[in-house]
């Protein structure tokens, strides 16, 4: 008989993202947030002026962030309304970051590096919650997305960032989650 529910409980978690998914929103909300960004991801995905592989997403009650690198300004602004066409969001944090899009193997060997340095630099600080932090880089640019809990956080996960060797320059797109 419990075997029956393990999957059905396993597909919750899936939904929610996680169990700390909950920690400050009811069931209702994060399912909705899931709702919300699985139309956004739909959406842009139907959109022939984006790629919608380059564009990470993030709600949080009804906010989206949209975060990631793509290749011109028309494709950043072209997300950004197809995210705020969408039915239950609320708003539109639009946190991609225009680059170049080729690199050399190198290249993104080198990002790579970086962003593991960066991940372990922040998952060893004590003020910077990396669980809420999504790092990308790019030609030596690092992208920092995510809901945190307070501006502290923010500015912190920026500085520890910035901190890494080889980091050129560091786009800081959290966003601190808003309060009822």
């Amino acid at each position: 008989m419990i075997q029956r529910f393990i999957p059905l409980f396993a597909s919750f978690l899936l939904i929610l993202g996680s169990p700390s998914a909950l920690a400050d929103r009811t069931t209702g909300q994060a399912l909705d947030d899931t709702t919300v960004q699985a139309a956004v991801k739909a959406a842009l995905a139907e959109s022939d002026a984006v790629k919608a592989s380059s564009i990470n997403l993030e709600t949080y009650k009804g906010n989206v962030l949209l975060g990631g690198f793509v290749d011109t300004d028309a494709e950043r602004a072209a997300a950004e309304q197809v995210a705020k066409s969408v039915e239950g969001v609320t708003k539109v944090t639009n946190g991609l970051v225009v680059s170049e899009p080729d690199r050399s193997m190198g290249q993104v060997i080198d990002d790579q590096t970086i962003e593991t340095k960066v991940k372990a630099a922040l998952m060893s600080d004590e003020v910077a919650d990396a669980r809420e932090v999504n790092v990308e880089v790019r030609r030596n640019v690092v992208l920092l997305t995510g809901f945190t809990e307070s501006t502290e956080e923010k500015a912190r996960a920026g500085e520890v960032a910035r901190g890494v060797k080889g980091v050129e320059d560091v786009a800081n797109v959290l966003v601190v989650k808003p309060q009822d």
